[in-house]
C-alpha cells in the first residue's frame, strides 16, 4: 500500500433471481477530503436494515474521507407477478351488481373491473419488504467490492499525489539550499551592511561608544542569522520524503509538517534584511503552500 488520495469514485452492479423476478442493483461510492471518516448512505427503504453493515465495511477499507454511498434497485419488468387484490375486486363487483340492478345499467366486465386502480398489483422496486439471506449475502458480496474498488481508484489517484508532492518537496529543499549559500548571508557580507548602517550613525552624530556599536552589530547579526530555520527546515524535509514513501496512512502527519514548514518560512522572511533573501523566502512560502493544498487530499 502506498500514498493514498481520499478522492475517489467505484460503482458495482448486482443482481438476485426471486420468485417474483430477477432483483437488480446499482452501488455507487464517492470519497472526497475529510479530517475524518465520515460515511452518507443514501438507501431505499428496503435495504435501510444494512446501513450499519455498510459503514461497518467502510470503516474496514477506509481512514479519513467524507463518503457518500448511494444504491438503486429494480425488478425485472418481464419478471414481475401480477396480482389481483381479490377482497376489493370483490367489493367492486357487488357494488356493481346492485347498482347495475338499482340503475338498469350493463354488468361490470371483468376487462373493466382490472382497469380500476388497485385491483391490478404488480410488483415493482418498492414492493420488496424483508431481505432473503440470498440477497443480503449478494449485496454484502458486492458492498465488499466495491470498497476494494474504491481502494484501488484512491490508491490510482495516490500514486499521482506522491509523484506531486514528491516534485514539491524537492523544489522546498533547493530554495533552502538557496538561502542557505545565499552570498548576502556570508560574515563579510553581514559585516559590510552592518558598517554601512554605523557609518550612518556616526555621521548624524550619535555619540555611541564603540562597545556600545559592537553590542549592538551583534544584536543585528543575531536576528538576521536563519540558520536554526534553516536546519529545522532540512530535517523537515527528510520527514516529507519519509513520510510520502511510507506504507502506513500518514496524511494528518503530512499536514502537521506543511504548518511546520509554514512556521519556519514565516520566520526567515521576517528575519530577511536583505531583498534576496527576502524574494527566496517568498518563494519558499509559495511552494509550501502548494504542499499544504495537495497535503489536504492525502488520507
Amino acid at each position: 500500500m502506498g500514498l493514498k488520495s481520499m478522492t475517489g469514485f467505484a460503482s458495482r452492479t448486482g443482481q438476485v433471481q426471486l420468485s417474483e423476478g430477477t432483483l437488480s442493483w446499482t452501488l455507487e461510492v464517492k470519497t472526497v477530503n475529510g479530517r475524518s471518516l465520515d460515511v452518507r448512505c443514501r438507501l431505499p427503504h428496503a435495504f435501510s436494515s444494512l446501513e450499519p453493515e455498510l459503514r461497518k465495511c467502510a470503516s474496514r477499507f477506509l481512514d479519513r474521507g467524507n463518503t457518500s454511498v448511494s444504491l438503486n434497485y429494480a425488478l425485472d419488468a418481464q419478471s414481475k407477478l401480477a396480482n389481483i387484490n381479490k377482497p376489493l375486486l370483490r367489493s367492486i363487483l357487488e357494488n356493481a351488481r346492485q347498482f347495475s340492478d338499482e340503475f338498469d345499467l350493463q354488468p361490470l366486465t371483468m376487462d373493466g373491473a382490472l382497469a380500476i386502480k388497485g385491483v391490478l398489483e404488480v410488483g415493482g422496486e418498492n414492493e420488496i419488504g424483508t431481505l432473503s439471506d440470498d440477497v443480503t449475502s449478494a449485496f454484502l458480496a458486492d458492498l465488499e467490492l466495491l470498497f476494494k474498488g474504491l481502494v484501488a481508484s484512491r490508491e490510482s489517484e495516490g500514486a499521482a499525489l506522491q509523484e506531486v508532492l514528491l516534485r514539491i518537496v524537492e523544489e522546498i529543499a533547493t530554495t533552502t539550499k538557496s538561502i542557505k549559500q545565499a552570498p548576502e548571508r556570508s560574515a563579510e557580507a553581514i559585516k559590510e551592511r552592518l558598517k554601512t548602517q554605523v557609518d550612518a550613525l556616526l555621521d548624524n552624530g550619535s555619540e555611541l561608544s564603540p562597545d556600545r556599536l559592537y553590542q549592538e552589530a551583534l544584536m543585528l547579526a543575531a536576528k538576521a542569522d536563519v540558520q536554526e530555520e534553516l536546519d529545522r527546515l532540512e530535517a523537515h524535509i527528510v520527514s516529507a520524503r519519509e513520510l510520502l514513501n511510507s506504507e502506513t496512512v500518514v496524511g494528518r502527519k503530512l499536514d502537521f509538517l506543511g504548518q511546520e514548514f509554514n512556521r519556519e518560512a514565516n520566520t526567515i522572511c521576517s528575519k530577511a534584511n536583505h531583498i534576496a533573501i527576502t524574494n527566496l523566502g517568498l518563494a519558499l512560502k509559495g511552494s509550501i503552500d502548494q504542499f499544504r493544498e495537495q497535503v489536504l487530499n492525502v488520507e
